[in-house]
């Protein structure tokens, strides 16, 4: 009697173990693309949430808005403080793309001019602000509220895969204890 197997019975078990490692290759895969997409949408809420809160934390402690003078919504605030110290908020937009982008941003100007970029704007790693709005409601003799509406994604030099692009938009709303 001969010992071995058939060209049927090695052509079934080829195909039976592409198919295994062809399901197990798709889950894989899946799995690798949940995970960078996980990743990357934590670290855009996260570069936003920084931005978002340095905002917060000073118009909570202005004593007053400067503008917008009236009831409205603006890409920019200009807060004073309680020492008459103006600090103003806006939207810088970005511009081009591929290697040359460069990310919109948040950024605060201070009294003295000088500015500061409150986002990562690195091309790869950083966050891209595509919008920036703040509603002002004054409602008298109440402190007026602040509504701020942040819309940021992935730095425009990042990857274009699906599993790489995120897109998110964080809102909060903040009264002036100071008033």
């Amino acid at each position: 009697m001969n010992k071995g197997f058939t060209l049927i019975e090695l052509l079934v078990s080829v195909s039976v173990t592409a198919i295994i490692v062809a399901v197990g290759g798709d889950i894989f895969l899946s799995v690798i693309r949940s995970y960078n997409k996980s990743n990357i949408t934590n670290e855009v809420e996260q570069n936003g949430s920084y931005a978002l809160t340095l905002m917060e934390r000073e118009i909570r402690n202005a004593s007053r808005i400067v503008s917008p003078v009236s009831s409205g919504t603006q890409s920019f605030i200009t807060l004073e403080d309680p020492l008459n110290n103006r600090t103003e908020y806006f939207f810088a937009a970005g511009s081009g793309a591929g290697d040359t982008c460069l990310n919109g941003s948040v950024q605060k100007r201070l009294a003295d001019a000088t500015e500061q970029v409150l986002t990562n704007t690195s091309r790869i790693e950083g966050i891209n602000v595509t919008a920036l709005s703040f509603s002002v409601t004054r409602n008298d003799p109440a402190p007026p509220s602040v509504t701020i509406n942040l819309a940021i994604n992935q730095g425009c030099g990042a990857s274009s895969r699906i599993d790489y692009q995120s897109s998110i938009n964080l809102t909060t709303t903040v009264s002036l204890r100071n008033y």
